[in-house]
């Protein structure tokens, strides 16, 4: 008997039009069937055999491969809910778009990110109000100029929409009027209008709009909404009331915006606070201490809002904040002296990440915090810019309260050589995977000492950048054979 060779199938790179053909295997086909053995039932379950292994597959590899292998995986893969990105590309170019807007194979489209690609609005048109869009449930297009007109078709013709991202798209008021006011838009739980050009009137359209009930996610960062925009969520509860998340980044709302906030039944739900870069002082962290409607808060970063000792210590001796899981204080001004106090607050024994850089805690201040007897659950540690020297280093490295740390964030610190063995040798740092040492001083010794630390096996990614390791010295520790499979950064 002779074999037949099977016929050869041609693999595209390129995604097809609706008048590409796929091209299949007849003869296996027929083989298959005129089988005795052949069973319909098998062939539902390789169906789904099928669709399980394609669920797993990149979107590339999908349009690129598997759709052309056959007609039954050409079939399945159009019942795959696809995500596509394509971000960061000066121009998308005309056959592109048409693929995207017009392409069958993309029928099934569920997500879609075009985000900083320089889109024209005709470009935007093209795709928002194409049949593909029918079925897509999150849309990006954050870092392209967006029109009023563009946001219109958006809010006409995707109904379907549960998270849409607008962020530095140079949206104004009259578009946010546009999302609030439609109809079709009742669906989203996620949106993104950061860096905007959205004011207190805005925030208004969003908190008083009947059709953005359902929304979960909102984030406002970097738009001057001041503190009567975030009077006007504090003031529409029944609107917002299943907020979940709240992201008012640098929006200028001060303490009175602060207050306003933490007053307001909104806080109820309220998983996620951040107010990073809002100045709001130690009268509004108080405020948000006190709040009785802060208990389901698990993550708060206050950064960057000149809190001072007194306002950190309102905030991790709150009887209402007892379930952070994530508390961020970076640049607040907190020195060393109160950290006694904070490190013992038994609001700490659930906090997995606390960030405390940039508030000149030095090495007092650290000794503090490798003596904190709440801190047995944390995972993640950092202390950035803190003028920690190599005896801070010391107390952390011999810590009984700190085993659990799988992340520590030294850098832009005075770690030299000495500090860099503290760490190698530490039974406490075991279970360290991530170890951010940029801009210290510990050479190429200190450097050679962590990566050969025999207590640092787990240690997986390390940041050496800027500490006069110089460039040979660097080499040699990259392609050391231990060291290969680590995610190393040196700079000279």
């Amino acid at each position: 008997m002779t074999l037949r060779e099977p016929k050869k199938r041609k693999l595209s790179p390129t995604i097809t039009s609706n008048s590409d053909k796929i091209e299949n295997d007849e003869n296996i086909c027929a083989d298959i069937l005129d089988s005795e053995k052949f069973n319909f039932a098998n062939l539902f379950q390789m169906d789904d055999m099928v669709f399980e292994i394609l669920r797993f597959l990149d979107w590339k590899f999908i349009l690129r491969v598997c759709m052309r292998v056959s007609k039954q995986w050409n079939s399945k893969s159009l019942d795959i809910p696809l995500t596509i990105s394509i971000s960061e590309r000066r121009s998308m170019g005309q056959h592109c778009l048409k693929c995207i807007a017009h392409c069958e194979s993309l029928r099934n489209l569920t997500s879609l990110s075009l985000s900083h690609n320089n889109m024209k609005p005709n470009e935007i048109e093209l795709i928002v109000t194409a049949e593909n869009m029918k079925n897509v449930t999150s849309l990006n297009l954050s870092g392209n100029k967006l029109v009023p007109s563009t946001i219109n078709s958006i809010t006409k013709c995707m109904d379907k929409l549960t998270s849409l991202y607008l962020s530095c798209s140079q949206i104004n008021c009259e578009s946010v009027k546009n999302i609030a006011i439609s109809e079709k838009m009742k669906r989203l739980k996620t949106l993104d209008l950061s860096s905007n050009l959205i004011g207190p009137i805005g925030v208004k359209h969003i908190a008083e709009s009947e059709n953005l009930k359902n929304l979960i996610t909102i984030d406002l960062s970097w738009n001057a909404i001041g503190p009567s925009g975030a009077k006007y969520f504090a003031d529409n509860f029944e609107n917002v009331k299943n907020l979940k998340v709240l992201h008012l980044i640098d929006t200028g709302i001060l303490s009175d915006g602060a207050s306003f906030i933490a007053s307001s039944e909104i806080m109820k739900n309220l998983t996620s606070l951040n107010l990073c870069d809002n100045d709001i002082g130690t009268k509004g962290a108080t405020c948000i201490a006190s709040s009785p409607h802060t208990t389901n808060l698990k993550t708060l970063d206050l950064s960057g809002n000149n809190i001072g000792s007194d306002g950190a210590l309102f905030i991790t001796s709150s009887v209402h904040l007892k379930n952070l899981t994530e508390l961020y204080l970076q640049r607040n001004n907190i020195g060393s002296e109160s950290m006694m106090q904070i490190a013992k607050s038994p609001n700490l024994k659930s906090v997995t990440q606390l960030d405390l850089s940039s508030n000149n805690i030095n090495d007092t201040g650290t000794q503090y915090i490798a003596n904190g007897v709440n801190l047995l659950n944390l995972r993640i540690l950092r202390l950035r810019g803190n003028g920690i020297t190599s005896t801070g280093v010391h107390y952390i490295a011999n810590s009984e309260n700190l085993q659990n740390l799988t992340l520590l964030d030294l850098s832009t610190n005075r770690v030299d050589a000495e500090g860099a063995k503290f760490i190698a040798n530490s039974q406490t740092l075991q279970n360290i995977t991530a170890l951010n040492l940029y801009d210290n001083c510990i050479g190429s010794k200190g450097a050679q000492l962590i990566l050969n630390g025999v207590n640092l096996k787990n240690l997986m990614e390390l940041n050496l950048i800027y500490n006069q390791i110089g460039t040979d010295n660097a080499n040699v520790l990259a392609n050391h054979n231990n060291n290969k499979q680590k995610k190393l950064k040196f700079f000279y």
